[in-house]
């Protein structure tokens, strides 16, 4: 009897290891469906950021294109004036008649000289003015303490003595006007 029961434990046991071993049908099926699960929510997340990533593609490429946003530096524009001229371009200029006045742009009658060419510049009959400073270093070597010359014909012969007006017609020397309040005049 003793082995009958032996054998019967034996059974016993391996049905216990075989149970342990051999899964039911139901936890297969269960296990099966969690990683079907973890499958798809991983392809879930992997469209998702897909789509995020197109969308954001779309939406960059969009505003590049409609200029909202700028791959350039800012920088300012570059604007090139034409008013402020050097004396040595006195007689370079392409219109046929203009008035070039000189003085110092920092210089005590600055102020005056400016209001006369802005009312100037807005009436109907204003020619094209060009200004020169004066108390630039490359405008120096055209100005004198002593006598001007009132006829010059090219730049080399300009002797500016403080604030003057000259009008250029046809490449030549029109008019020549020396003093603030003389200046002030001729442009009214």
């Amino acid at each position: 009897m003793a082995k009958k029961e032996q054998k019967k434990i034996e059974r016993n046991k391996k049905d216990i290891n075989k149970k342990k071993h051999t899964k039911t049908k139901g936890q297969e099926v269960m296990k099966s469906l969690d990683k079907e699960n973890n499958v798809s929510a991983k392809k879930a997340l992997t469209m998702l950021l897909i789509v995020i990533a197109i969308v954001a593609i779309v939406y960059l490429v969009a505003a590049l294109v409609m200029g909202d946003i700028s791959l350039k530096k800012d920088t300012p524009s570059a604007t090139i004036q034409y008013e402020n001229i050097l004396a040595g371009s006195t007689f370079k200029q392409h219109d046929k008649e203009y008035i070039v006045v000189y003085y110092d742009f920092e210089g005590t009658d600055a102020s005056r000289i400016e209001t006369a060419i802005t009312n100037y510049d807005s009436t109907d009959s204003a020619k094209a003015l060009y200004r020169v400073d004066l108390s630039l270093k490359q405008n120096q070597v055209y100005t004198t303490d002593q006598t001007s010359n009132k006829n010059p014909t090219k730049a080399t012969d300009l002797k500016i003595k403080g604030s003057t007006l000259i009008y250029i017609k046809d490449g030549k020397v029109n008019t020549y006007i020396e003093g603030v309040d003389k200046i002030e005049d001729y442009l009214k």
